[in-house]
Formats: C-alpha cells, sequence, structure tokens
C-alpha cells in the first residue's frame, strides 16, 4: 500500500542526458490516495506493472521524456482525476 503521499506514490527518474537503465517491477500494490499514482520520467526509465490497484489519485498513471510505463494487463486503473494510461504493455507468461 502506497496512500496519502502530497506528490508521487512511485516515481522512477533519470535526467534528459540519459543515467543508469533504472527498471522497478511494481507487483501486488495499491496506490491510493496520491498526486500521483506512479510516475516514469526520462529515457532509460521502465515501470513493469503487475497486477496492482492505481485508484483516487489526481493523476493515475503518468510518462515522459521518453520514461516508460508498461502493464502485464492486469491492473486496475479507475476513480482517478485522470487515470493516465500505460505507454505499452507486455504478454503475460
Amino acid at each position: 500500500m502506497v496512500a496519502g503521499n502530497s506528490q508521487d506514490g512511485i516515481v522512477a527518474v533519470t535526467p534528459s542526458g540519459g543515467g543508469a537503465p533504472i527498471g522497478p517491477m511494481v507487483t501486488n500494490t495499491k496506490l491510493v490516495n496520491n498526486a500521483f499514482g506512479i510516475r516514469s520520467i526520462g529515457p532509460n526509465v521502465t515501470i513493469r506493472v503487475e497486477n496492482s490497484d492505481i485508484t483516487g489519485n489526481s493523476t493515475g498513471l503518468s510518462f515522459s521524456g521518453g520514461g516508460v510505463l508498461a502493464t502485464y494487463g492486469n491492473n486496475a486503473v479507475n476513480v482517478n482525476g485522470s487515470n493516465g494510461a500505460f505507454s505499452g504493455s507486455i504478454p503475460l507468461q
């Protein structure tokens, strides 16, 4: 449970010029009542999300500056001020 943050529930950031790759996996997590549920910002950032609930945030999902926010297709994203969207999907195996 990641809840009640005035900014990000989960965020991964690299500088605009690049940096070391960042690749967190978010699994079985509830992101509730944050300003942003999950944000992926900058090149070399890939956040993978599986079996998680993103709800009641000002913005549920956000990616920018080349960041990737990928879903395994089994997440619930609803009742956010703006749900946002994943940038792509990964097939379950």
